[in-house]
C-alpha cells in the first residue's frame, strides 16, 4: 500500500474488518434471514448491485453494502424462502453469532419489526418499492429479471451459484433494511 501511496495512488478509504454485512441490530431474529445466500439484495433505487452468495465473505459482502448509495441495502424474500430458511436451521455462522432461542421469538419480532417500520411485510413488489422510497418499476424490473435468472438457471449479471437461486414470484413478500455503520458509508 505504501508504495502505491508514493507511486501516487489514492486511498479510498475502505479497509477490511470483522464486519459482516447485511445485518440488523435490535431485532436479532430477523439476522437469520439477512445472512442467508437466497435472498436479494437492492440499494435505495430497488436495482439488484451483488451476486447476493458473497454474504458468507464477511469482507466481500461488508464491501458491496458499503459502495451502495448512502450505504443503504434492502433485503427482499417472500415467504417461500422464509419457509426455507426455516427448516435449513443455522447454520455454524449462525450458530455462533445469535444466542440460541431466536427462532423461538421470531415471530414477535417480525410483529414488533413490522409495527416499528423496520420490516415490511408485502403482496406485491410495487409496495416493497413504496417501503424502500424508490420507483416501483425499477424493483418490478429487478425482481422480474431476478426470477427470469432463476427459470434460466443462471444469473446473467453477477454469476450467482444457481444453487442459491430461489425464484420469488409468489408473495407475500418481506424487506427489511440494512445496517451498516453511518461513519462508514459513501455519501453519493
Amino acid at each position: 500500500i505504501r508504495m502505491a501511496l508514493e507511486a501516487g495512488a489514492e486511498v479510498e478509504g475502505n479497509f477490511t474488518m470483522e464486519a459482516a454485512a447485511p445485518k440488523i441490530k435490535g431485532y436479532d431474529a430477523l439476522n437469520l434471514f439477512l445472512g442467508k445466500p437466497y435472498n436479494v439484495w437492492l440499494n435505495r433505487f430497488g436495482e439488484r448491485f451483488a451476486d447476493e452468495g458473497i454474504v458468507y465473505n464477511f469482507a466481500v459482502s461488508f464491501n458491496a453494502c458499503l459502495r451502495q448509495p448512502d450505504g443503504q441495502v434492502w433485503v427482499v424474500f417472500n415467504q417461500a424462502l422464509l419457509d426455507q430458511t426455516l427448516s435449513d436451521g443455522k447454520d455454524m455462522i449462525e450458530t455462533i453469532h445469535m444466542p440460541p432461542n431466536v427462532e423461538e421469538r421470531l415471530d414477535t419480532t417480525m410483529e414488533q419489526a413490522i409495527a416499528d417500520g423496520v420490516l415490511c411485510k408485502a403482496d406485491s413488489y410495487e409496495a416493497l418499492a413504496a417501503f424502500i422510497g424508490c420507483d416501483e418499476e425499477t424493483v418490478k424490473a429487478s425482481m422480474e429479471e431476478y426470477n427470469g435468472f432463476c427459470k434460466e438457471g443462471r444469473d446473467g449479471w453477477f454469476a450467482k451459484d444457481k444453487r442459491y437461486m430461489l425464484s420469488m414470484e409468489e408473495g407475500p413478500y418481506y424487506a427489511i433494511q440494512a445496517e451498516l455503520p453511518e461513519k462508514m458509508r459513501l455519501k453519493r
